[in-house]
């Protein structure tokens, strides 16, 4: 019924009732493959309420009040290639579920310790619709296209590092492996392929978006 969503909370109440359970505030959603479920239930305790879809097994249980009890719900699903869900009311407890599974199938988890989709939402964002970012790396990207490959693959890392580091030619340099001198060099190349693009705060931010998403795919 949490999982499902939609039900009456008087319903709901009364399930929870009769299961012997203690319905908490808020909750998290957990998702890990069907193989990985044994023991699964001792090492989550009785807070922890277990259901399961095609796959997979689902756990509802409370969200962690403290950084602690975060650490140990981390210890009880290590080795299980589990995906913890963003904390819900838990009437949004389906929303949990929904992040969680998106999280599993986007960034392609398949870690010893758990994924916390808390602290991944700027890349889910981010690929949550790849062809959005290619839609916006044509248009943005366009500049370079008359260069050859390998004048575009060093100018793009050389754009991100530049919007990452505010132009920081010392941070640039370090992160890229480079001269400082050579950077200078590469960032006039780039003023004079992207010209105004690069003082439009628009721009700048629609770079960087869709450079960290590629890049994060890249590594993916």
């Amino acid at each position: 019924m949490l999982i499902r969503g939609h039900a009456e909370e008087e319903s709901v109440r009364a399930a929870v009732l009769a299961a012997g359970w203690v319905l908490p505030e808020r909750v998290v959603v957990v998702l890990l493959p069907a193989e990985r479920r044994s023991g699964l239930r001792s090492r989550l305790g009785p807070g922890a309420l277990l259901t399961s879809r095609p796959g997979d097994v689902v756990a509802v249980l409370p969200e962690p009040p403290t950084p602690a009890a975060r650490r140990e719900l981390g210890r009880s699903l290590t080795g299980r290639t589990a995906v913890v869900g963003p904390g819900r009311p838990w009437r949004a407890a389906p929303d949990s579920l929904r992040l969680a599974v998106a999280a599993r199938d986007l960034l392609e988890h398949d870690g010893e310790e758990p994924l916390w989709v808390c602290q991944h939402l700027t890349r889910l964002l981010l690929h949550s619709d790849r062809a959005l970012v290619e839609d916006l790396a044509t248009q943005r990207l366009a500049p370079l296209e008359h260069l050859r490959p390998a004048q575009q693959q060093r100018l793009v890392s050389t754009l991100l590092s530049w919007l990452k580091h505010h132009g920081q030619r010392a941070a640039m340099a370090a992160e890229l492996e480079i001269h400082e001198q050579t950077v200078g060099y590469r960032v006039n190349q780039l003023r004079e392929v992207f010209g105004e693009a690069l003082h439009d705060p628009q721009a700048r931010f629609e770079l960087e978006l869709l450079l960290r998403a590629r890049a994060d795919q890249d590594r993916a």
